[in-house]
């Protein structure tokens, strides 16, 4: 008789929990389901920003593009010309300058133009790296003749301050997978670099070996060298050290200080890397490693 109303009573509380639950549930729901709808439409905004975003970005690549294009033949074209008279002229081709001092500024004139064109194919080839834009196409080669050709571009630059230029080829094999293009614009960087900055009466070798898994191209000089803390600074793009390949006096042209950062990409690009060792005063190696 007892248990009834108890029971009764219970059951009346279970009730009015069990409402209270499913009301706060349903509340919830329609709280959950505005969020999700808010969702939606942030989510559908985002989107619609995004598609935005990469429809603007489209066209600021396309425009860098257009103006690559443009720079490369608008400023190309006259310094080659540039270069090419001059070099004319000072040879004396159709005949004598005369005056010295004439033949003086022809010389200055063909330098200052070989530099500033070397500048731009820098910026422009940075660029293109560092956009995903430059593409390279491996194949076998010959190694000996990429180093050769290098040399014969770079030989009158040697003889100018009397640089012994000399090479040395493994006699393992001198074949190399690359992009022929490519590895010739490093090899006259990074040869270029070590007559530059070695003294009158220095050393330039290029040395090829191969060994198990990689196939390395060293170029080492007797030049001054790059102080130990500067050598993480020169590969980085514009890094500027206080001696080494970027230093700038007034018997060495400057640069823009992204020689080495561009080799060091190429060399990725090639899945391979690039090292360099170097001690104030005594000299550099920089070697390009290629994977077997």
């Amino acid at each position: 008789m007892t248990d009834e109303p108890v029971s009764r009573s219970r059951y009346l509380r279970e009730k009015s929990a069990r409402e209270q639950a499913e009301n706060l549930l349903e509340q919830k729901s329609i709280e959950l389901f505005k969020v999700n709808q808010n969702l939606i439409s942030l989510n559908s905004t985002l989107e619609q920003k995004v598609r935005q975003r990469t429809k603007e970005l489209e066209n600021a690549t396309r425009a860098r593009e257009d103006f690559l294009a443009c720079m490369s033949h608008e400023l190309r074209t006259p310094l080659n010309a540039i270069i090419g008279f001059s070099e004319t002229i000072n040879k004396e081709i159709f005949g004598s300058i005369g005056n010295p001092q004439y033949q003086e500024y022809v010389q200055l004139i063909h330098k200052s133009g070989q530099h500033l064109l070397s500048l731009i194919n820098d910026l422009l080839n940075f660029t293109k790296i560092n956009s995903g834009e430059y593409e390279i196409f491996k194949e076998p080669l010959d190694v000996t003749i990429s180093i050769e050709n290098a040399i014969s571009f770079l030989q009158q630059m040697a003889d100018e301050k009397n640089i012994s230029l000399n090479y040395r080829i493994s006699k393992k094999s001198n074949s190399l997978n690359a992009d022929h293009r490519v590895l010739l614009q490093m090899l006259l960087n990074l040869l270029s670099n070590a007559i530059k900055y070695t003294n009158k009466g220095g050393k330039v070798s290029i040395l090829h070996s191969v060994g198990k898994r990689e196939i390395r191209i060293s170029i080492l000089d007797s030049g001054i060298g790059i102080a130990r803390e500067d050598l993480d600074k020169v590969l980085q793009p514009f890094g500027q050290a206080h001696s080494g390949y970027v230093i700038t006096n007034n018997n060495q042209s400057g640069s823009t200080g992204l020689g080495l950062s561009i080799v060091n990409s190429l060399m990725e690009l090639h899945e391979g890397r690039f090292s360099l060792y170097s001690q104030l005063g005594r000299g550099s190696r920089a070697t390009l490693h290629f994977p077997m």
